[in-house]
This record gives structure tokens, sequence and C-alpha cells, in this order.
């Protein structure tokens, strides 16, 4: 049963495509890439919120601020620094490809927040990975 659940979640996810709510976004299976870090990849999910502070994204035409989601089905332990990695990875490459700032992005099993003393040391991470 849970293994049908999560491949039909899995699935729902991977479909890329745009939900909007007002101002209120979340856009499923979006590249991103970094030509400082010299990776690319998916992010499962960014939800973008309207934010005078934010970014253009071409998706809408009013600023926004976003947030990285990524979707990890089963236990997520707190010390998964391979899931801080990826998430801080693809908050490093929105940063650069839309010249903003990212406090914060969350996976759906357990909100997964880089507490700002930490943040650096997770992105120095990134860059030896």
């Amino acid at each position: 049963m849970e293994t049908a659940k999560g491949r039909a979640e899995h699935e729902r996810v991977h479909t890329q495509r745009i939900e909007k709510r007002g101002e209120f976004l979340k856009l499923y299976e979006y590249e991103v890439v970094s030509e400082e870090l010299g990776v690319n990849g998916k992010c499962d999910c960014i939800e973008a919120v309207k934010s005078e502070d934010g970014c253009i994204i071409s998706a809408v035409n009013f600023k926004v601020a976003l947030h990285p989601i990524e979707y990890k089905h089963g236990k997520v332990r707190e010390d998964e620094l391979e899931y801080k990695i990826q998430l801080c990875a693809e908050a490093m490459c929105l940063e650069e490809m839309y010249q903003t700032k990212i406090p914060e992005g969350g996976n759906i099993v357990s909100i997964q927040t880089v507490p700002e003393h930490l943040a650096a040391q997770v992105r120095k991470n990134v860059i030896q990975v």
C-alpha cells in the first residue's frame, strides 16, 4: 500500500507543471543550473510567493520569493547531510539563475530549514561535492 501510494505521489510530483493560486505558485520538475558550481538538475518543486524583495520569473508578472522543496518518502533523519546538500545546491542554483537570495527550503517529509549559523558550512559542502 505504501509503495503504491509513494509511486503515485512520485509520478504526480515528477510531472512538469505549474500550479497557480493567486499570488502563490508551485513549479514542479523545475530545471536549475549553476555555471559557478558546474551543476544542473531538477527541483521536485519550487514554491514561489509574491514578495517585493523577490525576483522575476517567467511564470508571473510580479516578484516572488523562491523556496525549493524536495519530496522524500519514508523516514528522514535530521542528520541526513545528503538531503541538506541537495536542497542547498538547488537553492544556490536558483540564487545564481535569478540573482536572488533563498534563506530556507524544506522537504515534504520534514521541513529542513538550514539554520543561518549552519548555512555557510552546508554551502561549503555543496562546493566540495
